[in-house]
C-alpha cells in the first residue's frame, strides 16, 4: 500500500463546547487527512453545499491514491506506480480534473496558506509553490530512520513523527515541530506512538497501540500519558468537542477518555469518527452511528448494505459514509435518515483499512479516492 496500515485509533475532543482551531477561510478546505489538523472530518463552507450530488468528473491516475487535500482550487493526490520511484504527485483543477503540475513523490502531504509540503519516509521535508509545483525549500530532519505517517500543518508550523525501528513504528520515537517558512526545527521530543500527529487546542496527540499521548503545541512538554508501554500498530487522533474517544480499528479495545488527564468515561466503536457538535459518528461493518459524546448514548443507527471501514465526513449537517465498494451514503446527522446513495461510475478495489485513507471535502466539492480514480461530485 502506498499509506501503510494502521489499526490503533485515538480520538480526542474538547471539554468545553468551543470552536474547532481551524479558521473560517481554512474550514474551506482539506489541509490534510479528515479536513484539517483536529482531523475532525467536520466541515462548514460559505456556499450552499447539499444533497443530491452529482459526478462532475474523474480521473484515471494509473495506481493507487493516498487521501487527497482540496485547497486553492485544486485537489492534491499521490498514486503509487509499478516501483515507489514511480510514485507522482498530481495537481489536478477543482472544477474539471485536468491536470495542473505533476512531479515525483516519495511521501506524505498537507497543505497551509499556498504551500504544499512533503514529508518522505527517510525523513526529507520539503515545501512547494502549490500553485506550481516549484520547490521553495528542502531539509533533512535528523536523528530518526523513518517517517512512516503524513505531517499536519497549523498555524503556520509543521507536526510529524519519526521512529528508529522500521519494524514496530507504532512503538514510540520523536514528535517534531518545525516551521513552515524553512524547515527548522522548533522543539522535538521522545512520543509513542507513529502515527500521523493531532493538534488541536494547543495541544499535540500521538497514538500507538498502547496508549496516548498529550504535549503542549507551544514547548513540547509532556501533559499526559494514557498507557503506552505495549508494541503495537500506530494510530491517529481526531478531536471534536466534548469528551474523548480512545478506539483501535478491528478490536474491541475502544472508548472514552477525559482529554483534561486522559482517564476512562465509557467504551466506544471501533473506527475513526467524525463530528458535529456533541454527535459522534462513526461507520463500522454494516452500520453508521451517531453517537451523544457526553451520554454514551446512540442517537440514530443507519444500516448498509455495504461494508463500513472509513471514517466519515461532516459537511454542512450532512455525514458522507464510504463503503469498502465505494458507494457513499449522505445521511442527515440530525434524523439519520437517507438522503442520497453516490455510486462511483469508475470501478475499481478499495484500499483495505487504514485509518490514513478517506473522503476529502472543500471548494464546493466532495473527492472520493476510488482504486485508481479520483472522483469529484457537487450539488
Amino acid at each position: 500500500m502506498f499509506f501503510q496500515a494502521a489499526r490503533g485509533v485515538i480520538i480526542v475532543l474538547a471539554v468545553l463546547a468551543i470552536r474547532l482551531t481551524v479558521g473560517a477561510a481554512e474550514a474551506q478546505v482539506s489541509t490534510t487527512f479528515q479536513v484539517n489538523a483536529a482531523h475532525s472530518g467536520a466541515l462548514i463552507t460559505k456556499e450552499p453545499f447539499a444533497p443530491p450530488l452529482k459526478q462532475v468528473w474523474s480521473v484515471d491516475l494509473g495506481g493507487e491514491l493516498s487521501f487527497p487535500l482540496v485547497a486553492d482550487g485544486m485537489v492534491f493526490v499521490s498514486a503509487e506506480g509499478a516501483s515507489q520511484s514511480a510514485t507522482h504527485l498530481f495537481a489536478l483543477s477543482a472544477k474539471t480534473g485536468a491536470q495542473i503540475w505533476e512531479k515525483y513523490s516519495n511521501g506524505w502531504i498537507t497543505y497551509d496558506k499556498g504551500v504544499l509540503f512533503e514529508l518522505s519516509r527517510g525523513g526529507v521535508l520539503q515545501a512547494y509553490n502549490a500553485a506550481t509545483g516549484a520547490l521553495i525549500w528542502i531539509v533533512q530532519i535528523p536523528g530518526e530512520l523513518i517517517f512512516s505517517s503524513p505531517p499536519v500543518a497549523s498555524d503556520g508550523d509543521l507536526y510529524f513523527l519519526g521512529q528508529q525501528d522500521p519494524q514496530d513504528p507504532g512503538y514510540g520515537g520523536t514528535v517534531f515541530k518545525v516551521a513552515e517558512t524553512d524547515g527548522s526545527i522548533l522543539w522535538s521530543t521522545p512520543s509513542i506512538g507513529g502515527g500521523a500527529p493531532t493538534v488541536a487546542y494547543g495541544r499535540v496527540y500521538t497514538v500507538n497501540q498502547g496508549g496516548v499521548a498529550a504535549y503542549s503545541a507551544g514547548t513540547g512538554a509532556n501533559i499526559w500519558i494514557q498507557g503506552g508501554g505495549s508494541v503495537g500498530f500506530d494510530g491517529t487522533a481526531a478531536v471534536g468537542q466534548g469528551v474523548v474517544a480512545y478506539s483501535y480499528g478491528f478490536t474491541n479495545d475502544s472508548a472514552l477518555l477525559n482529554t483534561s488527564n486522559g482517564t476512562f468515561r465509557f467504551a466506544i466503536g471501533e473506527f475513526l469518527p467524525a463530528f458535529s457538535g456533541t454527535l459522534m459518528i462513526q461507520a463500522q461493518n454494516h452500520e453508521v452511528i451517531a453517537t451523544n459524546v457526553i451520554t454514551g448514548n446512540a442517537a440514530w443507527i443507519f444500516k448498509t448494505p455495504q461494508a463500513m471501514y472509513m471514517p466519515p465526513l461532516v459537511v454542512n449537517g450532512t455525514a458522507y459514509a464510504e463503503s469498502d465498494a465505494g458507494e457513499i451514503y449522505a445521511i442527515d446527522i440530525a434524523t439519520g435518515a437517507l438522503e442520497q446513495t453516490i455510486i462511483p461510475s469508475s470501478k475499481g478495489l478499495m484500499l483495505e483499512f487504514a485509518t490514513d485513507i478517506g473522503l476529502a471535502a472543500g471548494q464546493g466539492l466532495l473527492v472520493e479516492p476510488f482504486g485508481s480514480h479520483i472522483i469529484a461530485y457537487a450539488p
